[in-house]
């Protein structure tokens, strides 16, 4: 398991990396940043930028916006 720490990390790259996808960066873009970390061993960042990638990938721009709106409030 996280600790608080670790989850704010990966709530934090969560938030940017739907950001980042709002504004139109590529989930190619992402993966890319995702395997740039993994070898420096930056996995909590991985694990919100994988996590964001899966929302986007299920989900509409709408949704995404919403997203993004709801979790900054």
């Amino acid at each position: 398991m996280y600790s608080d720490e670790q989850k704010d990390v990966v709530f934090s790259y969560y938030l940017l990396s739907l950001y980042s996808i709002s504004q139109g960066e590529s989930y190619e873009e992402l993966e890319y940043v995702i395997s740039e970390f993994e070898e420096d061993g930056l996995y909590e960042q991985c694990d919100g930028i994988r996590q964001a990638l899966d929302f986007a990938k299920s989900n509409t721009m709408s949704s995404i916006l919403a997203e993004l709106d709801n979790k900054t409030e």
